[in-house]
């Protein structure tokens, strides 16, 4: 599938247009993913509309868009250029969006930081938290925030993401209760103790790596 994109140029003039408008509306190229939309909107209401806390609705999301994608060919080379992200975001999805977000964190989300792109960080989380299938994937992420999503997306490393790694850890936080998962510890310290060793030639292999690295974290008063 030729996926269609956006310039950073295109993309802030096409924002500002909707904001000075307030209307969030798909465009008429939108009409170019027809299937992807219909499918996206039976399966997610907006958040205004969800009964959601906003980290169930966003793991929500980036499952059914993780899913959704895959079905037309989409993945890590084509979530790797931003500008798919912004088209999507802006084009297609701006609804959904804007629902999620407030005003003063639209232009972030829709396209201007790249880490913060609300689809593109979704579905990079979902693919850093992948467990082999859906719902297995469901079952180690269910109960994270916002933040652990942050931290998950926004902390690539030296050498980018391991994504061997970080579905390690996904996996040995989905099995801790949720108070116990420390996320966010769990990253820090895995940024500073990735620069001395290599995870994968830890005795017993990454996971036994993430699991020390959960012991040195529960020793820590």
């Amino acid at each position: 599938m030729n996926w269609a994109k956006l310039t950073r140029n295109v993309a802030s003039r096409k924002f500002e247009e909707m904001k000075e408008e307030d209307a969030f509306l798909p465009g008429t190229l939108a009409a170019d993913y027809p299937s992807l939309r219909a499918a996206i909107c039976d399966s997610l209401p907006l958040f205004v509309s969800s009964d959601l806390e906003a980290g169930v609705y966003d793991i929500q999301v980036g499952l059914t868009l993780y899913k959704h994608l895959s079905e037309y060919g989409f993945g890590v080379r084509q979530a790797a250029d931003d500008g798919i992200w912004r088209y999507l975001s802006i084009v297609v999805f701006p609804d959904y969006v804007r629902s999620r977000w407030e005003k003063s964190q639209q232009e972030a989300r829709f396209w201007r930081d790249r880490s913060r792109i609300w689809l593109r960080a979704l579905w990079w989380f979902v693919h850093l938290s992948w467990q082999g299938d859906e719902s297995s994937t469901r079952t180690s992420t269910f109960g994270m925030s916002t933040d652990d999503v942050v931290q998950i997306v926004e902390r690539p490393g030296r050498r980018g993401f391991r994504v061997d790694l970080y579905r390690a850890m996904v996996s040995a936080a989905g099995a801790r209760p949720p108070g116990q998962r420390k996320i966010r510890q769990l990253m820090k310290l895995n940024t500073a103790m990735s620069v001395m060793m290599e995870p994968s030639v830890f005795g017993g292999g990454v996971s036994s790596y993430v699991q020390a690295l959960y012991q040195q974290i529960d020793q820590t008063k």
